[in-house]
């Protein structure tokens, strides 16, 4: 895996290291999201960008506490993972995708959450079940396309579920 650099994007180094997603930091997408990331910070959500010993940055996750996150998910003390991509496709299927996933995990643990969830898909956009099911999760439920897996760090946590989107009005 070579020497691999984990980096925590914060609202005070967000200009330094940039966000894997958007990559001009002169595109006006890439202020409007600086600005949105530093308010959620104070909720919880981070982000951490893996990068090589050449300065590529060849991944990234973001998660946050799952009372804050934006996908249809209940899922009460658990940390949730919204985005993670490892690119380009040369760098996938090296450990680097875990190595994110288990930053996360490392974070929840510290923030006393209860596990991690993540919604998959196996659609553009979002991430695929099996990085998830290598490191321990288990789906948990499913809707259309979309499976909600979960990672507990005790038996005694409860199960999250995915909210039926298309039911609510």
């Amino acid at each position: 895996m070579g020497n691999l650099q984990i980096i925590d994007v914060t609202p005070s180094n967000v200009n330094e290291h940039g966000m894997f997603c958007i990559k001009d930091q002169k595109a006006a997408g890439f202020k409007q999201k600086a600005e949105w990331y530093s308010e959620t910070y104070k909720q919880g959500l981070r982000m951490k960008i893996a990068q090589n010993e050449k300065g590529e940055k060849i991944g990234f996750i973001e998660y946050v506490p799952a009372e804050f996150a934006w996908r249809p998910v209940d899922a009460p003390g658990y940390m949730f993972i919204h985005c993670m991509f490892i690119y380009p496709n040369k760098n996938k299927n090296l450990g680097y995708g875990s190595l994110l996933v288990q930053e996360c995990e490392k974070d929840a643990k510290a923030m006393g959450k209860i596990g991690v969830a993540v919604m998959t898909s196996k659609g553009a956009w979002i991430t695929n079940k099996l990085l998830f099911l290598k490191n321990g999760f288990e789906e948990v439920d499913k809707s259309g396309r979309f499976e909600l897996c979960v990672k507990k760090f005790g038996t005694s946590a409860p199960t999250p579920k995915l909210i039926k989107w298309q039911e609510q009005k």
